[in-house]
């Protein structure tokens, strides 16, 4: 058998293997709407209720109280592509019950139980 041959097997392997691993290790629905709402709750508490002065702590116990409100909202407002090997996510963002704060698109990918935002853009 030819060398090229071997390679050209060896390697079709080990990218079908890869994306098995990537298929079975994509996040799940539940995991992108979970990370989704910790950086959401973690960047309106650091950005939105640090800058709230006197009424920071209601603005903080607001996110705290609304965090389930939040969950859905965001997978209300989630588009998901699901190319098998990986999941991108679009959301757009809007605190409903939160005033003053704007809308963002979000896109998030998701691969490897692992998921990123690589774009964020304030409407």
């Amino acid at each position: 058998m030819k060398k090229s041959t071997i390679a050209l097997s060896v390697l079709g392997v080990t990218v079908l293997g890869l994306g098995g691993i990537m298929a079975a290790t994509n996040p799940s629905d539940e995991a992108y709407e979970e990370y989704a709402t910790a950086k959401l709750t973690q960047y309106l508490d650091e950005n939105v209720c640090a800058d709230a002065g006197f009424l920071k702590e209601q603005c903080t116990n607001l996110l705290v109280a609304g965090k389930e409100q939040l969950k859905q909202e965001i997978a209300n407002r989630t588009e998901k592509q699901n190319w098998l090997i990986l999941t991108i996510y679009k959301t757009e963002l809007s605190v409903s019950f939160i005033p003053f704060i704007p809308e963002y698109h979000v896109e998030t990918l998701g691969a490897f139980n692992s998921l990123h935002i690589y774009k964020v853009q304030k409407q």
